[in-house]
């Protein structure tokens, strides 16, 4: 069922007639570059109102459409407060970041029910640190303080076989639209495979 309204974040359910279900439809197809094309497709959609970039995303220079992956139980507290709480539980294959993906496939792989579109100031590609490895030992001070760099963006390298995007200041990214999967995401079967392994 959809997750409950409840606060200033104002939530509207896209209609079969609303020209925003077909794009945000064909924006995910569009973007899938591994998985079959029945696999990452959308039942539900929600357009967000309320979230806003803060003041180092407004000034980041151009904006790209990204897509967030992560587990059902995340989901609420974001549409909610957006991504701050989540900033230092996403330690990924970048370190202590957001870790966004142009690629709806690869989102695919990291969530269950949901997806999230969201809104990016990644900076110009100059101003993006661009990587081919994993550097798990990444984060703010590092990336943006340190080095100067607005984001990160990886290719597929050595050991990357995906597209990614990451921030480490929460500020930079806003979700935009909720879509609710007509298949369960990749995550729940990782999640069962971990369990399985620590049993």
């Amino acid at each position: 069922e959809a997750l409950a309204a409840r606060s200033k974040i104002e939530r509207v359910e896209l209609s079969p007639t609303d020209g925003r279900l077909k794009d945000v439809r064909k924006f995910l197809r569009r973007r899938n570059a591994t998985l079959g094309g029945d696999e990452v497709r959308a039942q539900r959609v929600w357009f967000l109102k309320g979230h806003f970039l803060g003041p180092r995303g407004l000034t980041s220079g151009p904006k790209d459409t990204v897509f967030f992956g992560c587990p059902d139980e995340w989901v609420e507290r974001i549409l909610e407060s957006g991504f701050n709480e989540f900033l230092e539980q996403e330690a990924g294959d970048f370190g202590k970041g957001l870790h966004l993906t142009p690629q709806s496939c690869t989102a695919f792989k990291e969530t269950e029910n949901f997806l999230l579109i969201c809104e990016a100031a990644l900076g110009k590609d100059v101003e993006r640190l661009t990587l081919e490895v994993r550097n798990p030992s990444l984060d703010y001070a590092e990336v943006c303080q340190k080095q100067g760099y607005l984001s990160v963006q990886c290719r597929p390298g050595r050991s990357i076989d995906y597209q990614g995007r990451v921030v480490y200041d929460a500020s930079q990214c806003k979700p935009v639209y909720l879509v609710k999967l007509e298949r369960t995401g990749l995550l729940k079967y990782k999640k069962l495979f971990q369990e399985q392994k620590l049993a």
